[in-house]
């Protein structure tokens, strides 16, 4: 928003109250320039000065309460914004830093509230926006779309608000809508290739391989500066769900081509992570060894942009008679399997030899992301622009930076590439090598990897005797949960698969059909996910596919989380996705004691399972191809005696997979090692 829409905000907002003298307009503006200036004790005094000639004036007090929060006085800051809106409740202003202090104390609802009747009592559209820029910094979304609807109501011509109106409902995952509202900035202004773009996205993400390369394709064709990052979107596009092997491999080899002729065709790029904005996450589900792409891939992003490779200064030192610095770096550091998985190393480590800096790219919002940022010796929100991180993370001097995770977000995986710290190591959060020459190892284990394990990484593989996971255990699934209170079928023999859509590998599909054919009575249950195009293309794949048995696959509604667990103990065998098998979805299972007919694959991430086993000193029901895979489910399934000495043996196990200690010793022995 332009200072000039602010400005009238503040205007309109005076108004409302009163006629406003020269002498006073001076003075806001000598507050207002010296609050620019970042010296708020001298602008408090000139607002003084202001109350001083009209104390009941309701915009001296907002400026008096930016003034106060710029301190850190939020107390004070507070009052002040309320007495502003008590003589001008529709001062805009005060709403806004009302609604931010609120928001920055965890008080969300009332945030919400000040910023919806500061929305009701404007006409302005510049207003209004800055009122929604506010609920979308503090992840009000749901309460900045009406805001920016409103405005664009008012202005239904202006392509502007009509763009940020759909990225608006785009974020919200409202994508029919977001559709719509691109397609109206087309129609007023046809060569906005960002809309085009947008629009590709979201064709993307609901598995509209084709329509989304195409419409990357007009977007590129718009000419500009993002020209060459929606050329990059384009190359490095893969389908979320595949129709067939053979889909994988021409879309891995058209990848490869399309990055050779950016190469050739000396394609710069000036700032990645907001010019292309993806990471390469589906790679790791196409069950291929991805060494060499990821690495073409890495060498295609440093020749577009070689400030990337940036080197800081302090990273040729080390730890030299202090605590060694040890950085974890995660988007995810929150309610998510990552945050979840890193809690515990991180509150673990011991303190005496390590002081631990964790780097988040946003501010905790959730209970699992106030536990993190309070477990470290130092917590920071990284700014929004890739240079200014990279300085951050340099001036914190670290010894070791690991990345909790690097491929499931842009920005995190752009950030390897610079050299911030001596060491640079990548965990199992997205279990896939980088190809980033600045990463310097691959933290896995000894339970997890097949033979000749190395030639998957590019980096350096490091093998700790087992995963390193401190995790808590989870509530307990209900002993006796029926099937229908878990949500599923009550007829026929139930074989559970709980995993995301975009796991399952079409190798998966022969080895269903195997358990199915064994099984007639049996029913295959998968969980569907609110992109209805995924579940449309998986069900066509195996019509296609498996014809005789497909119809004895169920696609149920996603469960709650409680449900979820109980549905994992009420199957009568649950089963593991072939070529990326579960992670998280295995600790649950195991929690409740339920075993898990699972995988040896070729690859760490095929072998997760497999490897959680290990740890637990279970030879489990662990196939190494389609027969073996249905005869172990089968058996589960159909033998009571069998499940019930498995369950058991589960159940007396799991407790070496939680509260793990040892774990994080391993970790530890690591960093000192590497020291």
């Amino acid at each position: 928003m332009s200072k000039k829409s602010r400005r009238k905000g503040h205007d309109e907002g005076r108004r409302e109250h009163k006629p406003v003298g020269p002498a006073l307009r001076d003075l806001y503006a000598r507050a207002e320039a010296l609050l620019a200036a970042g010296r708020p004790d001298e602008a408090l005094s000139v607002c003084r000065l202001a109350l001083a000639s009209d104390p009941v004036d309701a915009f001296a007090h907002a400026l008096a309460g930016t003034a106060l929060a710029q301190k850190g006085d939020t107390g004070a800051a507070r009052q002040a914004f309320l007495s502003a809106l008590s003589r001008n409740p529709g001062l805009a202003l005060a709403s806004l830093n009302l609604a931010r202090l609120e928001s920055a104390a965890g008080h969300g609802e009332l945030a919400a509230d000040i910023l919806k009747a500061s929305a009701e009592r404007t006409e302005d559209p510049g207003t209004l926006m800055a009122l929604a820029d506010c609920a979308m910094g503090a992840g009000l979304l749901d309460t900045a779309e009406p805001i920016v609807a409103k405005a664009v109501g008012l202005r239904p011509q202006d392509a502007q608000l009509r763009f940020r109106h759909a990225v608006t409902l785009q974020t919200l995952h409202r994508n029919d809508e977001a559709v719509k509202g691109f397609r109206a900035v087309l129609s007023l202004q046809p060569n906005v290739g960002a809309a085009n773009a947008n629009i590709g996205a979201i064709f993307a993400e609901s598995g509209k391989y084709e329509e989304a390369r195409n419409q990357y394709a007009l977007a590129a064709r718009s000419g500009g500066p993002a020209r060459n990052g929606f050329l990059f979107r384009r190359a490095l596009l893969s389908p979320t769900v595949f129709s067939s092997p053979d889909q994988i491999d021409d879309v891995r080899a058209r990848m490869s081509e399309e990055l050779d002729a950016l190469a050739q065709g000396d394609v710069r790029l000036t700032d990645p992570p907001h010019e292309v904005g993806t990471a390469n996450f589906y790679l790791t589900y196409h069950g291929r060894p991805d060494k060499h792409l990821q690495s073409q891939v890495a060498r295609t992003y440093l020749t577009a942009c070689p400030s990337l490779g940036w080197t800081s200064p302090h990273s040729m030192g080390g730890a030299k008679g202090r605590r060694a610095r040890i950085g974890f770096c995660s988007a995810f550091f929150r309610d998510h399997t990552v945050g979840k998985v890193y809690e515990g190393v991180i509150r673990g480590l011991d303190r005496d030899a390590f002081e631990v800096v964790v780097l988040s790219t946003a501010p905790p919002r959730d209970d699992v992301a106030v536990r993190i940022a309070r477990s470290a010796d130092t917590f920071v929100v990284l700014p929004s622009e890739l240079k200014a991180a990279r300085q951050t993370v340099a001036d914190e001097k670290l010894d070791v930076l690991v990345y909790a995770d690097i491929g499931m977000d842009a920005f995190t995986y752009f950030l390897s590439f610079a050299r911030l710290a001596p060491v640079q190591c990548v965990g199992w959060g997205h279990p896939d090598t980088t190809g980033v020459p600045n990463v310097d190892y691959y933290l896995s284990a000894e339970t997890f990897e097949p033979d000749g394990a190395q030639d998957h990484y590019s980096e350096h593989l490091a093998l700790l005797p087992r995963i390193y996971c401190d995790l808590q255990r989870p509530p307990e699934a209900k002993a006796r949960a029926s099937k229908a209170d878990a949500g599923l079928p009550e007829s026929g023999r139930l074989y559970l698969c709980a995993q995301s859509l975009f796991k399952f590998h079409p190798d998966f599909d022969s080895a269903v059909a195997a358990v199915l054919r064994r099984d007639p009575q049996g029913k295959v249950v998968f969980f569907e996910t609110s992109e209805q195009n995924w579940v449309r293309i998986l069900k066509e794949r195996l019509q296609s596919r498996i014809p005789d048995v497909a119809d004895q696959v169920l696609f149920l509604p996603r469960l709650s989380p409680d449900r979820f667990l109980d549905a994992l103990a009420s199957a009568d065998a649950v089963l593991d996705t072939r070529r990326f098998t579960g992670g998280h979805t295995a600790y649950l299972a195991f929690s409740a004691g339920v075993p898990v007919v699972t995988w040896n694959g070729d690859l760490m991430r095929g072998r997760m399972t497999a490897g959680l086993y290990r740890q637990m000193g279970i030879e489990g029901p662990v196939a190494d191809d389609d027969d073996e895979f249905a005869e172990l489910a089968v058996s589960l399934a159909q033998n009571s005696d069998v499940a019930v000495e498995l369950k058991n043996r589960v159940a007396a196990a799991s407790h070496l997979l939680f509260d793990d200690k040892g774990s994080v010793q391993y970790f530890s022995d690591f960093l000192s090692t590497i020291l």
